[in-house]
């Protein structure tokens, strides 16, 4: 009889090459025809989709509380996000059947366009809950006197903006063929560039155009203290929730497709506004957002008035890819300055603050009764008030090394997302008989549930969709 160790040893030496062998074409087209039939037949509704969905069918939800199966959600990652892995998965595999399910998804946006032009975070198709949105529409059919439904539209969390790149993005697939979808991209855009006001940067929700105000370079008060805590905040120049990096990307993204110097155009007064917001020494970043007079500004009762590490990463990833889209310097020394400020900044913990105090540059946060305070030990949990932003800062600051010409040479070269055999395994593995992905739902927005239920996360969904995606490409690659 062999000895335990040598068994295990042979053992493990016969399963090596099967362990190893990198999965097939075959097997994730199979994975995917299976995950992309459970969620557009079991999932969906008339095309759209929500963020979570109770394994066994009892419930399902956007943000926040469960919904009724007649809603879908527009924020990521709901529909829009959906929709592009789909196409995504189209534009790799050239099989119509995902063309059809991206298309579905951007027919459903189009159902629930908001008079204003935009979306809102949900669109609902149930009679007659819906009545509490006026959708474009029913305003074009005739419909015209909103009354007291919700007509805005935002760019918070890249609502609108993500509805529009997937209109985009189907829209030129379909090469413009599919009337409803093509009127409102239309509709879209237009509302999206008269929802700029002069100085370049967009409101958080727009009802239309928006009244022009001054164009000002940022401005920072003796004593923040006293600036003024004004109601419709969401009126003011936003950076929170990239409002703005996401609608200039949007307007790129269409003046790719299109080709219109209006479009570039007014996605570089977006990235003018970055250079004239950018504050002035101590903290050479951004706020999350603007007063009229180009002053950081109040928001939420958690949301103050400081300079912002976490949105002013995200504006630095723009200015780079601005200053590669014009090849203008002043884009990125505005980024160069900035990354300049973080070394200092960095928490003991490796993490930075997301808010610091404007004129002195020091980490500054709330407690749980809402009150302004130097000190992290009691702080809300709803909400973000410190980030690991390193591997971002190092990307940031590996693109700032290149010349312009290696810079653009990088993106031009672009390739496929680098995905290894091990990934894409697990992902095969985890998917089960029915076609789903099955995670557990134990925390809401960092919040624990009090009962975890297993789920079908659209997060996960959308994530295992590209990953198989970027696998197929990768093969093809090969």
């Amino acid at each position: 009889m062999k000895p335990a160790h040598l068994v295990i040893g042979l053992i493990a030496f016969t399963l090596a090459p099967s362990a190893l062998a990198a999965p097939t074409e075959a097997e994730v087209r199979s994975a995917l025809e299976a995950a992309t039939a459970h969620a557009s037949t079991e999932l969906s509704h008339r095309g759209g989709y929500l963020w979570w969905y109770a394994a066994d069918g009892s419930e399902q939800a956007g943000e926040g509380a469960p919904v009724p199966e007649t809603t879908v959600w527009v924020q990521p990652p709901g529909t829009p996000a959906v929709g592009m892995a789909y196409l995504r998965l189209y534009d790799v595999t050239g099989d119509e059947g995902y063309l059809r399910l991206a298309t579905q998804a951007a027919e459903a946006l189009a159902w629930g366009q908001m008079v204003s032009g935009g979306w809102y975070a949900f669109i609902d198709f149930g009679e007659p809950s819906h009545r509490h949105l006026h959708y474009l529409r029913e305003y074009e059919a005739g419909d015209t006197d909103t009354g007291k439904r919700w007509s805005l539209s935002t760019l918070d969390d890249d609502i609108t903006q993500s509805a529009l790149r997937l209109l985009l993005e189907v829209d030129d697939r379909l090469k413009g063929g599919h009337p409803a979808i093509h009127h409102a991209l239309v509709a879209g855009m237009t509302a999206l560039l008269a929802a700029q006001y002069p100085a370049g940067a967009w409101p958080q929700v727009f009802d239309g155009p928006v009244e022009p105000r001054p164009v000002l370079d940022a401005a920072v008060p003796d004593d923040w203290r006293d600036l003024p805590r004004i109601k419709e905040y969401w009126l003011l120049y936003t950076l929170n929730d990239a409002a703005l990096e996401t609608s200039v990307r949007t307007l790129l993204l269409a003046h790719d497709l299109h080709g219109d110097e209006a479009l570039q155009g007014a996605a570089l007064r977006g990235g003018e506004f970055l250079l004239r917001a950018q504050l002035p020494d101590p903290h050479p970043v951004w706020a999350q957002q603007y007063d009229f007079e180009m002053r950081p500004a109040w928001a939420r009762k958690f949301e103050m008035p400081a300079a912002s590490s976490l949105e002013s990463v995200g504006v630095m990833e723009l200015l780079v890819d601005l200053w590669a889209e014009t090849g203008d310097e002043r884009y990125r020394d505005a980024a160069a300055r900035a990354l300049e400020w973080f070394p200092a900044s960095q928490l003991e913990d490796g993490r930075w603050a997301r808010f610091y105090e404007l004129n002195t540059s020091r980490p500054i946060y709330f407690n749980r009764e809402y009150e302004v305070t130097y000190d992290d030990s009691d702080l809300p949990t709803h909400y973000g008030f410190k980030f690991d932003l390193t591997d971002r800062l190092a990307a940031i600051e590996a693109d700032l090394s290149l010349s312009l010409e290696e810079l653009r040479a990088e993106g031009a070269a672009g390739g496929a997302d680098s995905v290894s055999d091990a990934e894409v395994q697990a992902v095969l593995d985890a998917l089960d008989d029915r076609g789903r992905w099955i995670t557990m739902r134990t925390d809401h927005r960092g919040q624990p549930v009090d009962d975890p239920i297993p789920v079908i996360e659209m997060s996960v969904y959308v994530e295992n969709l590209n990953l198989l995606a970027a696998y197929l490409e990768g093969l093809g690659q090969g």
